[in-house]
């Protein structure tokens, strides 16, 4: 297997296009669109016009990150184009947030850091990034109605009121939040 990068187009700057590595590797190729219904279809022509330039052959397609209201009109719709020029829709990803969503192991590692303590919750994962900057009052209040819940707290180390908030909350309820 070997995993492209971008569209079919990818890198015709330097005359050596995703098909034409694929052309040169003889491989075939699974096409993975992004889901939505007239844009995957354009964009899938153009893919399937680059690759049959070079000689390579589609094996299939995947719609990735259809909204999951659509995924049966999409595998419907989609499925009948593609069997009417002789590619099979191999399956669809349903957008899932939670797939997007880093984790504190991804945050110690693009940081070149480890966690050090919560190792349990290194697959944990956070919804957004939250920069601490109000009044110790201000934070607890918050952290009280919830609107820190799954996000990563970034505290300046001067700030020892608002991680001492934390250290409170904690011990008071058992929930780890913000992080």
């Amino acid at each position: 297997v070997v995993e492209g990068t971008g569209h079919m187009g990818v890198g015709s700057i330097v005359g050596l296009d995703n098909a034409a590595v694929a052309k040169l590797l003889g491989l075939e190729v699974v096409l993975v669109c992004e889901g939505g219904l007239g844009s995957a279809f354009d964009e899938l022509s153009l893919n399937l016009a680059v690759c049959a330039a070079q000689g390579v052959k589609v094996r299939c397609v995947v719609l990735n990150r259809v909204q999951p209201a659509k995924v049966e009109m999409m595998r419907d719709y989609l499925g009948r184009a593609l069997g009417r020029i002789g590619v099979p829709l191999a399956g669809l990803v349903p957008t899932e947030p939670f797939l997007a969503a880093p984790s504190m192991g991804d945050f110690a590692k693009l940081l070149g850091q480890r966690l050090i303590s919560g190792e349990e919750h290194v697959l944990r994962h956070c919804g957004g990034v939250q920069f601490v900057t109000c009044s110790v009052r201000r934070f607890e209040e918050r952290l009280a109605e919830g609107e820190y819940s799954d996000r990563l707290l970034v505290v300046h180390g001067s700030r020892l009121g608002i991680l001492e908030a934390c250290l409170r909350h904690h011990a008071q309820t058992g929930e780890i939040r913000g992080g």
